[in-house]
């Protein structure tokens, strides 16, 4: 049996949401695709490995969501208690993975971990 995570999307201080925000900019058809491999991001250790899931830098890792529209990238950590914490989403338009978006994940994750401690 596959060990279950549970998905979280990490909320700014001002209450914003990201990954919520993002997914509200899609069509139902691209919203559905990335929800299904969110869950099977959460229910299946394939999908936390590659070709789907890499580390990017430290704990920060991207799940890779290829649509007809665009190859879309959810950032994201895991943390104990078997739990995935959605930070940033966003289309990648170039080979490596844009230091910005990187940057704004990283500040995304400090400041979560910041205030679970």
């Amino acid at each position: 049996m596959e060990l279950q995570f549970t998905i979280k999307f990490y909320e700014k201080p001002n209450g914003k949401c990201p990954i919520a925000e993002y997914l509200k900019k899609q069509t139902e058809t691209t919203e559905d695709k990335i929800l299904a491999y969110l869950h099977n991001l959460a229910t299946l250790q394939a999908f936390r490995r590659e070709p789907y899931s890499r580390q990017i830098k430290g704990k920060l890792r991207e799940l890779k969501v290829e649509i007809n529209q665009g190859s879309h990238r959810i950032l994201y950590f895991m943390i104990i208690n078997q739990r995935i914490i959605l930070l940033h989403a966003f289309i990648k338009k170039t080979s490596k993975t844009p230091k910005t978006e990187i940057k704004k994940a990283i500040e995304y994750m400090e400041e979560y971990l910041s205030h679970y401690k």
